[in-house]
Protein backbone atom coordinates (compact mmCIF):
# COMPACT_ATOMS: atom_id res chain seq x y z
CA UNK A 1 0.00 0.00 0.00
CA UNK A 2 1.06 3.42 -0.40
CA UNK A 3 2.24 5.88 1.76
CA UNK A 4 -0.38 7.72 3.71
CA UNK A 5 0.12 11.04 5.93
CA UNK A 6 -3.01 12.03 8.71
CA UNK A 7 -4.27 15.31 8.26
CA UNK A 8 -2.49 17.90 9.75
CA UNK A 9 -5.44 20.72 10.34
CA UNK A 10 -8.69 20.66 11.52
CA UNK A 11 -11.14 20.22 8.61
CA UNK A 12 -8.44 20.59 6.30
CA UNK A 13 -6.66 17.30 4.96
CA UNK A 14 -3.20 18.30 3.66
CA UNK A 15 -1.16 15.03 1.75
CA UNK A 16 2.12 14.57 0.43
CA UNK A 17 2.58 12.07 -2.36
CA UNK A 18 5.51 10.12 -3.54
CA UNK A 19 3.89 8.40 -6.35
CA UNK A 20 6.22 6.79 -9.49
CA UNK A 21 3.41 5.43 -11.84
CA UNK A 22 0.21 3.82 -11.79
CA UNK A 23 -1.58 2.74 -14.86
CA UNK A 24 -5.14 1.08 -16.06
CA UNK A 25 -7.61 0.99 -18.49
CA UNK A 26 -11.50 0.88 -18.94
CA UNK A 27 -14.06 0.33 -20.80
CA UNK A 28 -17.53 1.22 -21.81
CA UNK A 29 -20.21 1.26 -19.07
CA UNK A 30 -23.51 3.12 -18.90
CA UNK A 31 -22.74 6.29 -17.20
CA UNK A 32 -19.03 7.41 -16.93
CA UNK A 33 -15.32 6.56 -17.82
CA UNK A 34 -12.40 7.79 -17.07
CA UNK A 35 -9.18 7.94 -19.17
CA UNK A 36 -5.12 7.79 -19.15
CA UNK A 37 -2.90 9.19 -21.87
CA UNK A 38 0.35 7.92 -23.70
CA UNK A 39 2.92 6.61 -23.77
CA UNK A 40 5.92 6.52 -21.03
CA UNK A 41 9.58 7.22 -22.08
CA UNK A 42 12.01 6.76 -18.64
CA UNK A 43 15.75 5.84 -18.56
CA UNK A 44 14.86 3.39 -16.07
CA UNK A 45 12.19 1.40 -18.33
CA UNK A 46 12.67 -1.90 -17.41
CA UNK A 47 13.32 -5.15 -19.48
CA UNK A 48 9.51 -5.79 -19.53
CA UNK A 49 8.85 -2.48 -21.68
CA UNK A 50 11.29 -3.22 -23.61
CA UNK A 51 10.52 -6.79 -24.28
CA UNK A 52 6.86 -5.46 -24.63
CA UNK A 53 8.30 -3.11 -27.23
CA UNK A 54 10.38 -5.33 -29.19
CA UNK A 55 7.30 -7.82 -29.39
CA UNK A 56 4.84 -5.06 -30.65
CA UNK A 57 3.50 -7.22 -33.55
CA UNK A 58 3.20 -10.46 -31.80
CA UNK A 59 1.75 -9.08 -28.56
CA UNK A 60 -0.98 -7.47 -30.65
CA UNK A 61 -2.34 -10.81 -32.15
CA UNK A 62 -2.17 -12.34 -28.43
CA UNK A 63 -4.43 -9.43 -27.52
CA UNK A 64 -6.86 -10.07 -30.15
CA UNK A 65 -7.16 -13.73 -28.65
CA UNK A 66 -8.13 -12.54 -25.15
CA UNK A 67 -11.85 -12.11 -24.67
CA UNK A 68 -13.11 -9.37 -24.29
CA UNK A 69 -16.27 -8.85 -22.26
CA UNK A 70 -18.13 -6.77 -19.47
CA UNK A 71 -16.79 -5.81 -16.21
CA UNK A 72 -17.56 -8.72 -13.52
CA UNK A 73 -18.32 -7.92 -10.20
CA UNK A 74 -18.19 -9.71 -6.74
CA UNK A 75 -20.97 -7.42 -5.64
CA UNK A 76 -24.63 -8.77 -5.40
CA UNK A 77 -26.50 -7.05 -8.73
CA UNK A 78 -29.67 -5.14 -6.85
CA UNK A 79 -31.52 -2.08 -8.07
CA UNK A 80 -31.00 1.24 -5.80
CA UNK A 81 -34.38 1.96 -4.14
CA UNK A 82 -36.04 5.04 -5.33
CA UNK A 83 -35.32 8.28 -3.16
CA UNK A 84 -35.78 11.83 -2.75
CA UNK A 85 -33.51 14.60 -1.13
CA UNK A 86 -34.99 16.50 1.22
CA UNK A 87 -33.29 20.08 1.50
CA UNK A 88 -33.61 21.71 4.84
CA UNK A 89 -33.81 25.62 5.84
CA UNK A 90 -30.75 26.17 7.53
CA UNK A 91 -32.30 29.27 9.11
CA UNK A 92 -35.04 27.53 11.03
CA UNK A 93 -34.69 24.89 13.99
CA UNK A 94 -35.64 21.86 12.79
CA UNK A 95 -39.15 21.46 14.79
CA UNK A 96 -40.43 18.43 16.75
CA UNK A 97 -43.48 18.25 13.88
CA UNK A 98 -40.66 17.57 10.87
CA UNK A 99 -38.41 14.80 13.33
CA UNK A 100 -42.01 12.71 13.32
CA UNK A 101 -43.33 12.95 10.01
CA UNK A 102 -40.02 13.28 8.05
CA UNK A 103 -40.35 9.24 8.32
CA UNK A 104 -43.61 8.42 6.52
CA UNK A 105 -42.41 7.55 3.00
CA UNK A 106 -38.95 5.68 4.24
CA UNK A 107 -35.65 6.06 6.12
CA UNK A 108 -33.87 9.17 6.80
CA UNK A 109 -30.40 8.80 6.14
CA UNK A 110 -28.42 12.07 7.03
CA UNK A 111 -25.81 13.20 4.32
CA UNK A 112 -24.68 16.70 4.76
CA UNK A 113 -24.92 19.13 7.45
CA UNK A 114 -23.13 22.19 8.43
CA UNK A 115 -23.41 25.77 7.07
CA UNK A 116 -24.44 26.03 4.03
CA UNK A 117 -25.50 22.43 3.48
CA UNK A 118 -27.90 20.50 5.29
CA UNK A 119 -30.08 17.51 3.32
CA UNK A 120 -30.87 14.47 3.93
CA UNK A 121 -32.22 11.10 1.79
CA UNK A 122 -35.52 9.64 1.99
CA UNK A 123 -34.79 5.92 0.94
CA UNK A 124 -38.69 4.89 0.03
CA UNK A 125 -39.42 0.90 0.10
CA UNK A 126 -40.21 -1.00 -3.11
CA UNK A 127 -43.16 -2.07 -1.98
CA UNK A 128 -44.79 2.01 -1.33
CA UNK A 129 -47.36 2.36 -3.97
CA UNK A 130 -47.55 6.39 -3.27
CA UNK A 131 -46.55 8.40 -6.66
CA UNK A 132 -43.67 9.91 -6.49
CA UNK A 133 -44.96 13.41 -7.19
CA UNK A 134 -47.10 13.01 -4.14
CA UNK A 135 -44.14 11.97 -1.99
CA UNK A 136 -42.85 15.44 -3.20
CA UNK A 137 -45.11 17.41 -2.25
CA UNK A 138 -45.51 15.41 1.10
CA UNK A 139 -41.89 16.74 2.22
CA UNK A 140 -42.43 20.46 0.12
CA UNK A 141 -45.21 21.30 3.00
CA UNK A 142 -42.99 20.35 6.32
CA UNK A 143 -41.96 23.24 8.58
CA UNK A 144 -38.27 23.92 7.72
CA UNK A 145 -37.67 22.27 4.36
CA UNK A 146 -36.40 24.55 1.63
CA UNK A 147 -37.43 22.27 -1.53
CA UNK A 148 -37.65 18.44 -2.19
CA UNK A 149 -36.36 16.78 -5.35
CA UNK A 150 -35.55 13.30 -6.59
CA UNK A 151 -32.60 11.79 -5.64
CA UNK A 152 -31.54 10.69 -9.25
CA UNK A 153 -29.36 7.08 -9.42
CA UNK A 154 -25.59 8.03 -10.75
CA UNK A 155 -22.98 5.20 -12.13
CA UNK A 156 -20.14 4.41 -14.16
CA UNK A 157 -20.17 3.46 -17.29
CA UNK A 158 -20.79 -0.15 -18.85
CA UNK A 159 -16.79 -0.99 -19.43
CA UNK A 160 -15.11 -4.01 -21.72
CA UNK A 161 -11.88 -5.02 -20.32
CA UNK A 162 -9.05 -6.59 -22.13
CA UNK A 163 -6.45 -8.91 -19.91
CA UNK A 164 -3.27 -8.18 -21.93
CA UNK A 165 -0.17 -10.17 -20.81
CA UNK A 166 2.05 -8.09 -22.34
CA UNK A 167 2.63 -4.57 -20.89
CA UNK A 168 2.21 -2.57 -24.15
CA UNK A 169 3.12 1.10 -24.28
CA UNK A 170 0.93 3.65 -23.22
CA UNK A 171 0.34 5.52 -26.76
CA UNK A 172 -1.39 7.74 -25.11
CA UNK A 173 1.09 9.51 -22.91
CA UNK A 174 3.23 9.26 -25.99
CA UNK A 175 0.74 11.27 -27.80
CA UNK A 176 0.15 13.82 -25.52
CA UNK A 177 3.94 14.53 -25.05
CA UNK A 178 4.67 13.53 -22.02
CA UNK A 179 8.08 13.24 -21.51
CA UNK A 180 8.39 16.92 -22.39
CA UNK A 181 5.72 17.73 -19.65
CA UNK A 182 7.76 15.57 -17.36
CA UNK A 183 10.47 17.70 -17.85
CA UNK A 184 8.72 20.75 -16.72
CA UNK A 185 7.22 19.43 -13.84
CA UNK A 186 5.79 15.63 -12.74
CA UNK A 187 2.75 17.11 -9.91
CA UNK A 188 3.95 18.49 -6.43
CA UNK A 189 3.10 16.60 -3.41
CA UNK A 190 0.91 19.46 -2.22
CA UNK A 191 -1.85 18.98 -5.07
CA UNK A 192 -4.17 17.16 -4.00
CA UNK A 193 -6.96 15.20 -6.44
CA UNK A 194 -10.12 13.92 -5.03
CA UNK A 195 -11.49 11.10 -7.15
CA UNK A 196 -15.26 10.81 -6.69
CA UNK A 197 -16.10 7.37 -7.72
CA UNK A 198 -16.50 3.39 -6.67
CA UNK A 199 -13.30 4.13 -4.24
CA UNK A 200 -9.17 2.95 -4.79
CA UNK A 201 -7.80 -0.50 -4.05
CA UNK A 202 -4.97 1.35 -2.64
CA UNK A 203 -2.73 -1.45 -1.81
CA UNK A 204 -1.91 -2.90 -5.52
CA UNK A 205 1.53 -3.55 -6.76
CA UNK A 206 1.62 -0.08 -8.18
CA UNK A 207 0.39 2.03 -5.75
CA UNK A 208 3.58 1.00 -3.81
CA UNK A 209 5.19 4.23 -3.88
CA UNK A 210 1.78 6.53 -3.63
CA UNK A 211 0.42 8.58 -1.03
CA UNK A 212 -3.28 9.07 -0.08
CA UNK A 213 -4.99 11.40 1.93
CA UNK A 214 -7.81 10.17 3.73
CA UNK A 215 -10.86 10.17 2.20
CA UNK A 216 -14.91 8.57 3.03
CA UNK A 217 -17.17 6.14 1.76
CA UNK A 218 -20.90 7.76 1.84
CA UNK A 219 -21.78 4.08 0.54
CA UNK A 220 -20.89 2.25 3.36
CA UNK A 221 -20.81 5.55 5.50
CA UNK A 222 -17.11 4.97 7.12
CA UNK A 223 -13.73 5.59 6.06
CA UNK A 224 -13.26 2.19 4.05
CA UNK A 225 -12.61 3.64 0.69
CA UNK A 226 -11.58 0.29 -1.01
CA UNK A 227 -12.57 -0.32 -4.31
CA UNK A 228 -14.87 -3.34 -4.77
CA UNK A 229 -16.06 -2.10 -8.52
CA UNK A 230 -11.94 -1.55 -10.24
CA UNK A 231 -13.82 1.88 -12.16
CA UNK A 232 -11.92 3.87 -9.54
CA UNK A 233 -8.60 2.57 -8.91
CA UNK A 234 -8.15 2.49 -12.96
CA UNK A 235 -9.05 6.10 -13.33
CA UNK A 236 -6.79 6.82 -10.69
CA UNK A 237 -3.80 4.92 -12.53
CA UNK A 238 -4.07 7.38 -15.00
CA UNK A 239 -3.57 10.10 -12.59
CA UNK A 240 -0.87 9.01 -10.52
CA UNK A 241 0.11 5.55 -10.37
CA UNK A 242 3.76 5.10 -8.66
CA UNK A 243 6.10 5.86 -11.61
CA UNK A 244 9.87 5.04 -11.98
CA UNK A 245 9.29 2.10 -9.73
CA UNK A 246 10.87 -0.71 -12.24
CA UNK A 247 6.60 -2.20 -12.44
CA UNK A 248 3.76 -1.82 -13.89
CA UNK A 249 3.11 1.73 -15.81
CA UNK A 250 2.94 4.78 -15.47
CA UNK A 251 0.91 8.01 -14.34
CA UNK A 252 0.31 11.58 -16.01
CA UNK A 253 0.93 13.49 -12.85
CA UNK A 254 2.81 10.61 -10.76
CA UNK A 255 4.37 14.04 -8.16
CA UNK A 256 0.51 14.60 -6.84
CA UNK A 257 -1.40 13.14 -4.13
CA UNK A 258 -5.20 11.17 -4.35
CA UNK A 259 -8.03 11.45 -2.29
CA UNK A 260 -10.24 8.31 -2.40
CA UNK A 261 -13.77 9.54 -2.09
CA UNK A 262 -16.60 6.49 -2.35
CA UNK A 263 -20.07 7.57 -3.94
CA UNK A 264 -20.86 4.42 -5.99
CA UNK A 265 -21.20 0.53 -4.57
CA UNK A 266 -19.63 -2.25 -6.49
CA UNK A 267 -21.66 -2.28 -9.27
CA UNK A 268 -20.74 1.47 -10.11
CA UNK A 269 -24.03 2.56 -8.86
CA UNK A 270 -25.29 5.40 -6.35
CA UNK A 271 -27.59 8.93 -5.58
CA UNK A 272 -27.22 11.78 -6.62
CA UNK A 273 -27.08 12.89 -2.41
CA UNK A 274 -24.00 10.95 -1.75
CA UNK A 275 -22.34 12.50 -5.02
CA UNK A 276 -23.14 16.13 -3.41
CA UNK A 277 -21.89 14.91 -0.03
CA UNK A 278 -18.66 13.54 -1.81
CA UNK A 279 -18.25 16.85 -3.52
CA UNK A 280 -18.65 19.00 0.03
CA UNK A 281 -16.17 16.35 1.61
CA UNK A 282 -13.67 16.64 -0.90
CA UNK A 283 -13.52 20.69 -0.81
CA UNK A 284 -13.80 20.94 2.93
CA UNK A 285 -10.83 18.15 3.21
CA UNK A 286 -8.28 20.40 1.34
CA UNK A 287 -9.24 18.64 -2.91
CA UNK A 288 -7.26 21.06 -5.29
CA UNK A 289 -8.90 18.90 -8.14
CA UNK A 290 -12.20 16.81 -8.54
CA UNK A 291 -12.63 14.11 -11.28
CA UNK A 292 -15.74 12.79 -11.76
CA UNK A 293 -15.52 9.49 -13.92
CA UNK A 294 -19.68 9.12 -13.84
CA UNK A 295 -22.79 10.58 -15.25
CA UNK A 296 -26.20 9.97 -14.51
CA UNK A 297 -29.73 11.47 -14.13
CA UNK A 298 -31.20 14.75 -14.99
CA UNK A 299 -30.48 18.43 -13.32
CA UNK A 300 -29.99 18.08 -9.34
CA UNK A 301 -30.36 20.90 -7.51
CA UNK A 302 -28.15 19.69 -4.62
CA UNK A 303 -25.61 18.21 -6.95
CA UNK A 304 -25.76 21.53 -8.53
CA UNK A 305 -25.21 23.92 -4.91
CA UNK A 306 -22.57 21.74 -4.33
CA UNK A 307 -20.33 21.70 -7.32
CA UNK A 308 -20.87 25.29 -7.22
CA UNK A 309 -19.65 25.79 -3.24
CA UNK A 310 -16.38 23.32 -4.49
CA UNK A 311 -15.80 26.06 -7.08
CA UNK A 312 -16.53 29.22 -6.15
CA UNK A 313 -16.22 29.56 -2.37
CA UNK A 314 -13.28 26.59 -2.20
CA UNK A 315 -11.68 27.20 -5.52
CA UNK A 316 -11.70 23.58 -6.90
CA UNK A 317 -11.11 22.59 -10.15
CA UNK A 318 -13.67 20.22 -11.57
CA UNK A 319 -13.36 17.77 -14.46
CA UNK A 320 -16.43 15.44 -15.72
CA UNK A 321 -16.31 13.03 -18.34
CA UNK A 322 -18.99 13.77 -21.32
CA UNK A 323 -20.42 10.64 -21.44
CA UNK A 324 -20.45 7.33 -23.73
CA UNK A 325 -23.67 7.22 -25.77
CA UNK A 326 -22.53 9.04 -28.88
CA UNK A 327 -25.29 11.48 -28.59
CA UNK A 328 -25.56 15.65 -28.76
CA UNK A 329 -25.18 16.31 -25.59
CA UNK A 330 -23.09 15.79 -22.81
CA UNK A 331 -24.08 14.20 -19.56
CA UNK A 332 -24.38 15.76 -15.50
CA UNK A 333 -22.54 16.52 -14.10
CA UNK A 334 -20.45 17.61 -17.39
CA UNK A 335 -23.35 19.61 -17.66
CA UNK A 336 -23.21 21.85 -14.92
CA UNK A 337 -21.82 24.78 -17.00
CA UNK A 338 -19.28 26.75 -16.12
CA UNK A 339 -18.37 25.19 -13.03
CA UNK A 340 -17.39 21.92 -14.71
CA UNK A 341 -14.80 21.16 -17.53
CA UNK A 342 -16.51 18.81 -19.78
CA UNK A 343 -14.30 16.02 -21.33
CA UNK A 344 -14.85 14.06 -24.35
CA UNK A 345 -12.48 11.32 -25.79
CA UNK A 346 -10.20 10.41 -28.59
CA UNK A 347 -8.58 7.77 -30.16
CA UNK A 348 -4.86 7.10 -31.05
CA UNK A 349 -5.67 8.89 -33.79
CA UNK A 350 -6.77 11.89 -32.10
CA UNK A 351 -10.35 11.12 -34.02
CA UNK A 352 -13.46 11.65 -31.54
CA UNK A 353 -14.35 8.17 -30.22
CA UNK A 354 -17.73 6.94 -31.33
CA UNK A 355 -19.31 6.48 -28.33
CA UNK A 356 -18.39 10.03 -26.84
CA UNK A 357 -20.94 12.37 -26.10
CA UNK A 358 -20.14 15.95 -27.86
CA UNK A 359 -22.52 19.47 -28.36
CA UNK A 360 -22.14 22.88 -27.51
CA UNK A 361 -21.28 22.19 -23.74
CA UNK A 362 -18.22 19.97 -24.45
CA UNK A 363 -15.03 22.18 -23.33
CA UNK A 364 -12.06 19.43 -24.48
CA UNK A 365 -11.11 16.04 -25.37
CA UNK A 366 -8.29 13.69 -24.38
CA UNK A 367 -7.59 10.02 -24.92
CA UNK A 368 -10.27 7.45 -24.11
CA UNK A 369 -9.41 5.15 -26.33
CA UNK A 370 -11.06 2.91 -28.87
CA UNK A 371 -10.81 -1.35 -28.19
CA UNK A 372 -13.39 -1.91 -30.99
CA UNK A 373 -11.30 -2.61 -33.33
CA UNK A 374 -7.12 -3.22 -31.49
CA UNK A 375 -7.36 -4.12 -27.91
CA UNK A 376 -4.60 -2.36 -27.40
CA UNK A 377 -5.89 0.85 -28.79
CA UNK A 378 -7.44 1.34 -24.91
CA UNK A 379 -6.11 3.00 -21.94
CA UNK A 380 -3.78 0.65 -19.87
CA UNK A 381 -3.80 0.47 -16.14
CA UNK A 382 -3.81 -1.66 -13.18
CA UNK A 383 -6.82 -2.46 -11.23
CA UNK A 384 -8.81 -5.09 -9.37
CA UNK A 385 -12.23 -6.52 -10.84
CA UNK A 386 -15.21 -6.36 -8.59
CA UNK A 387 -13.00 -5.76 -6.15
CA UNK A 388 -11.40 -8.86 -6.13
CA UNK A 389 -7.30 -9.59 -5.21
CA UNK A 390 -6.92 -11.90 -7.10
CA UNK A 391 -7.59 -10.14 -10.64
CA UNK A 392 -4.94 -7.52 -9.78
CA UNK A 393 -3.69 -7.06 -13.26
CA UNK A 394 -3.25 -4.58 -16.26
CA UNK A 395 -6.14 -3.75 -18.09
CA UNK A 396 -7.85 -1.91 -21.32
CA UNK A 397 -10.22 0.35 -20.55
CA UNK A 398 -11.71 2.82 -22.96
CA UNK A 399 -14.30 5.88 -22.45
CA UNK A 400 -14.96 9.40 -21.51
CA UNK A 401 -14.03 8.27 -18.32
CA UNK A 402 -10.84 7.82 -18.88
CA UNK A 403 -10.91 10.91 -20.72
CA UNK A 404 -11.36 12.75 -17.66
CA UNK A 405 -8.96 11.41 -15.69
CA UNK A 406 -6.08 12.86 -18.03
CA UNK A 407 -7.45 16.25 -17.85
CA UNK A 408 -7.86 15.99 -13.89
CA UNK A 409 -3.91 15.16 -14.48
CA UNK A 410 -3.34 18.10 -16.55
CA UNK A 411 -4.95 20.17 -13.86
CA UNK A 412 -2.74 19.07 -10.94
CA UNK A 413 0.50 19.14 -13.38
CA UNK A 414 -1.06 23.21 -14.10
CA UNK A 415 -1.49 23.76 -10.04
CA UNK A 416 1.81 22.59 -9.81
CA UNK A 417 3.68 24.49 -11.69
CA UNK A 418 1.27 27.92 -10.55
CA UNK A 419 -0.29 27.37 -7.23
CA UNK A 420 -2.21 30.39 -7.49
CA UNK A 421 -3.75 29.54 -10.48
CA UNK A 422 -8.07 29.77 -10.02
CA UNK A 423 -10.45 26.89 -11.23
CA UNK A 424 -10.86 29.82 -14.00
CA UNK A 425 -7.59 30.31 -15.02
CA UNK A 426 -6.99 26.56 -15.15
CA UNK A 427 -9.96 26.65 -17.92
CA UNK A 428 -8.14 28.63 -19.92
CA UNK A 429 -4.68 27.50 -20.08
CA UNK A 430 -6.19 24.24 -20.76
CA UNK A 431 -8.55 25.54 -24.14
CA UNK A 432 -6.44 28.55 -25.15
CA UNK A 433 -3.52 26.00 -25.82
CA UNK A 434 -5.23 22.94 -26.86
CA UNK A 435 -5.19 21.34 -29.87
CA UNK A 436 -7.50 22.47 -32.66
CA UNK A 437 -9.03 19.33 -34.29
CA UNK A 438 -12.21 18.71 -36.89
CA UNK A 439 -13.80 22.66 -37.54
CA UNK A 440 -11.31 25.43 -36.85
CA UNK A 441 -12.03 27.13 -33.67
CA UNK A 442 -14.37 25.55 -31.01
CA UNK A 443 -16.85 23.20 -32.18
CA UNK A 444 -19.52 20.57 -30.66
CA UNK A 445 -17.08 17.41 -31.00
CA UNK A 446 -13.74 18.07 -29.68
CA UNK A 447 -14.57 21.56 -27.98
CA UNK A 448 -11.72 23.98 -27.70
CA UNK A 449 -9.52 20.45 -28.70
CA UNK A 450 -7.20 18.04 -27.60
CA UNK A 451 -5.14 18.58 -24.32
CA UNK A 452 -1.84 20.02 -24.71
CA UNK A 453 0.26 19.26 -21.81
CA UNK A 454 3.94 21.37 -22.58
CA UNK A 455 1.82 24.48 -24.29
CA UNK A 456 -0.64 24.73 -20.86
CA UNK A 457 2.44 24.33 -18.86
CA UNK A 458 4.25 26.91 -20.48
CA UNK A 459 1.42 29.48 -20.46
CA UNK A 460 1.40 29.55 -16.70
CA UNK A 461 5.09 29.24 -16.54
CA UNK A 462 5.45 33.14 -14.71
CA UNK A 463 9.26 34.26 -14.99
CA UNK A 464 11.52 31.39 -14.50
CA UNK A 465 14.71 31.95 -14.70
CA UNK A 466 17.90 29.67 -13.24
CA UNK A 467 20.23 30.80 -11.26
CA UNK A 468 23.76 29.31 -10.27
CA UNK A 469 23.70 30.30 -6.59
CA UNK A 470 26.86 31.93 -5.46
CA UNK A 471 26.65 33.28 -2.31
CA UNK A 472 23.27 35.18 -2.44
CA UNK A 473 20.27 36.34 -4.65
CA UNK A 474 18.33 39.30 -4.64
CA UNK A 475 14.85 39.31 -6.23
CA UNK A 476 13.44 42.61 -7.67
CA UNK A 477 9.40 42.49 -7.68
CA UNK A 478 7.16 44.47 -9.06
CA UNK A 479 3.55 43.39 -8.48
CA UNK A 480 1.82 45.88 -11.03
CA UNK A 481 3.44 43.55 -13.38
CA UNK A 482 3.30 40.28 -12.04
CA UNK A 483 0.87 38.61 -9.73
CA UNK A 484 2.56 35.66 -9.78
CA UNK A 485 6.43 34.87 -10.31
CA UNK A 486 8.90 31.62 -9.52
CA UNK A 487 12.32 31.41 -10.10
CA UNK A 488 14.44 27.95 -9.91
CA UNK A 489 18.31 27.66 -9.04
CA UNK A 490 21.08 24.95 -8.60
CA UNK A 491 22.52 24.95 -4.97
CA UNK A 492 24.96 22.06 -4.46
CA UNK A 493 25.43 22.67 -0.25
CA UNK A 494 25.80 25.11 2.31
CA UNK A 495 23.63 28.14 2.72
CA UNK A 496 20.89 29.74 0.67
CA UNK A 497 20.76 33.63 1.10
CA UNK A 498 17.22 35.28 -0.38
CA UNK A 499 16.57 38.75 -0.37
CA UNK A 500 13.36 40.57 -2.09
CA UNK A 501 12.90 44.10 -2.62
CA UNK A 502 9.31 44.77 -3.73
CA UNK A 503 7.16 47.82 -4.50
CA UNK A 504 4.10 46.35 -2.47
CA UNK A 505 3.92 45.25 1.22
CA UNK A 506 1.23 42.83 0.21
CA UNK A 507 3.56 40.19 -1.18
CA UNK A 508 5.45 36.80 0.34
CA UNK A 509 8.28 34.77 -0.32
CA UNK A 510 8.32 31.34 -0.35
CA UNK A 511 11.43 28.79 -0.93
CA UNK A 512 10.50 25.20 -2.05
CA UNK A 513 12.50 22.16 -1.97
CA UNK A 514 13.62 19.94 -5.10
CA UNK A 515 10.17 17.85 -4.43
CA UNK A 516 8.08 20.50 -4.25
CA UNK A 517 7.79 21.04 -0.52
CA UNK A 518 7.88 24.09 1.10
CA UNK A 519 10.59 25.11 3.48
CA UNK A 520 10.08 28.70 4.87
CA UNK A 521 7.28 31.64 3.75
CA UNK A 522 8.13 35.09 4.69
CA UNK A 523 5.47 37.40 6.20
CA UNK A 524 3.89 40.44 3.96
CA UNK A 525 6.56 43.33 3.81
CA UNK A 526 7.98 45.49 1.47
CA UNK A 527 12.09 44.17 2.12
CA UNK A 528 12.43 40.64 3.36
CA UNK A 529 14.74 37.50 3.59
CA UNK A 530 15.36 34.17 3.66
CA UNK A 531 18.44 32.29 4.93
CA UNK A 532 18.54 28.31 4.85
CA UNK A 533 21.47 25.97 5.31
CA UNK A 534 21.09 22.97 2.81
CA UNK A 535 23.80 21.32 4.07
CA UNK A 536 25.04 18.41 1.88
CA UNK A 537 21.74 18.16 0.07
CA UNK A 538 21.86 19.89 -3.05
CA UNK A 539 19.25 20.22 -5.88
CA UNK A 540 17.03 22.57 -7.74
CA UNK A 541 15.21 24.93 -5.11
CA UNK A 542 12.60 27.46 -6.33
CA UNK A 543 11.67 30.66 -4.70
CA UNK A 544 7.90 31.86 -5.58
CA UNK A 545 6.79 35.61 -4.74
CA UNK A 546 3.05 36.72 -5.14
Amino acid sequence: MGKRLLPSVAFSISIILFIALVFGCEANRSSSEYVLTGNWESAHVDDRFVEASSRKASSRSEVLETSVGPVSSTSESRILPKAVIVRYDENIPKSRELATSIGKYGKEVPRAEGVGFDFSRIEIPADETTGMEEIINYYEQLPGVSYVEEDHRVSIQASVVVNDPGYPLQWNLQQLGMPDAWGITTGNSSVVVAIIDTGIAEDISDFAGTTFVDGWNFVGNNDNTYDDNGHGTHVSGTVAQTTNNSHGTAGMAYGVALMPIKVLDGNGEGYSSDFAAGIIRAADSGADIINLSLAGGAFNQTAYDAIRYAYEVKGVAIFASSGNSDVATVDYPAAYGEYVIAVGATDRNKARAYYSNYGSMLDIVAPGGDISIDPSGGILQQTVLGGDPSTENFYYYQGTSMAASHASALGALLLSRNPLLSPAEIFTAITTTAEDLGTAGKDEYYGYGLINPVAALESVAGDLITYTVSDSINIIYDEAENHYAQWYFQVASGEIHLTLSSTSSSVTMTLYDPEGVEIESTVEAPEQEIVHDIGESGGEFSVVVH
